[in-house]
C-alpha cells in the first residue's frame, strides 16, 4: 500500500495515466474541504457578521458548492494539469486497461460515494478490443506556483479508440514517477495501431 503524503503521488501501484481516486485520497480531499469551509466560515463570522447562523451557513454553502463543482467535473484545473476532472484515469495491467467513464453529474457523485464504500466499479477493456491509441505531444504554457511568467511545458494527450466505437480521452493527464516510459512500452507491446504525433 502506498503511503499518502502532501502533493501529487500515485494512489495505486499500477502503471497509470492520471491518478485513480481512492478511498484515502477522497477522505483527504474531503478533510481539506471541511477545513477550508471552517476557515471561510470563521472569516465570515468575525469579518462580516458575528452570528452563529452565518458561520454554519457559510460552511455548509462552501461544502455544497464543492460537491456541485465535483459533480459537474470542474475539479483539479490547476497549474500542473488542465485535465478537466480528477476522476479520469487509465490503469494498465497484463490483460488490458481499467478506466472509469463518468459523464454525468449523478454518475460522478455515485462514483465518489462508491469509492468511499470501497465498491467502485471500473470498466475493463482487453488490449485486443482497443482499435488504436493516439499519443499527441502538445506544448502548453502554464504558470508555475511562485512565478509570474508562463512556462513552456511539453505534455501528452492520449486518445483511446475502442473497437466498439467508444472513445476515451485523457488531455494532459498527470503521469507520475516513471510511468511515462512504462506506458510507452506497454502501448508498443500490446497495441498494434499506435499513432504518435511528437
Amino acid at each position: 500500500m502506498l503511503k499518502s503524503h502532501l502533493g501529487f503521488q500515485k494512489t495505486t501501484n499500477k502503471v497509470s495515466i492520471g491518478r485513480r481516486l481512492t478511498k484515502s485520497l477522497l477522505k483527504r480531499k474531503i478533510f481539506i474541504q471541511v477545513i477550508l469551509s471552517c476557515l471561510l466560515g470563521v472569516a465570515m463570522y468575525y469579518g462580516v457578521n458575528t452570528s452563529l447562523s452565518v458561520l454554519v451557513g457559510t460552511m455548509i454553502l462552501f461544502i455544497v458548492i464543492q460537491v456541485i463543482a465535483y459533480g459537474l467535473g470542474l475539479g483539479e484545473m490547476n497549474t500542473l494539469s488542465i485535465q478537466p476532472h480528477s476522476q479520469l484515469f487509465v490503469e494498465f495491467d497484463d490483460s488490458g486497461i481499467h478506466y472509469v467513464d463518468n459523464k454525468t453529474f449523478k454518475e460522478r457523485i455515485k462514483y465518489a460515494r462508491d469509492v468511499l464504500k470501497g465498491k467502485e466499479q471500473l470498466h475493463h477493456v482487453h488490449y485486443d478490443q482497443i482499435d488504436h491509441v493516439q499519443v499527441q505531444k502538445v506544448t502548453r504554457f502554464m504558470k508555475i506556483p511562485g512565478s509570474n511568467l508562463a512556462t513552456e511545458m511539453n505534455t501528452y494527450d492520449y486518445y483511446f479508440q475502442l473497437k466498439d466505437g467508444k472513445t476515451y480521452n485523457l488531455i494532459n493527464a498527470m503521469i507520475l514517477q516513471d510511468d511515462g516510459q512504462k506506458i510507452d512500452t506497454i502501448l508498443n507491446q500490446y497495441i498494434q495501431n499506435k499513432q504518435e504525433n511528437k
